[in-house]
């Protein structure tokens, strides 16, 4: 009964997990389009445009391997 419902904790917190992931790659891919000066952010916002993208989708992937970790216990 136990081990049933921690699989569902288990699951749903993956699932939870793999949906930040899909954020956080979408603002990320984003904000690296949009940080191009010609696109959209002026020169000043360059910079912080691409470190702000370079955060988002390492945190994608790092929520990704997490949930891949959570879905295998």
């Amino acid at each position: 009964m136990e081990l049933a419902r921690n699989e569902r904790e288990n699951r749903r917190t993956a699932v939870i997990l793999a949906a930040i992931s899909a954020v956080e790659l979408v603002c990320g891919i984003v904000l690296g389009f949009l940080s191009f000066p010609s696109w959209g952010m002026a020169d000043s916002s360059f910079m912080l445009g691409k470190v702000l993208s370079v955060v988002f989708i390492c945190g994608a992937f790092a929520c990704l391997l997490a949930a891949m970790g959570r879905s295998r216990k």
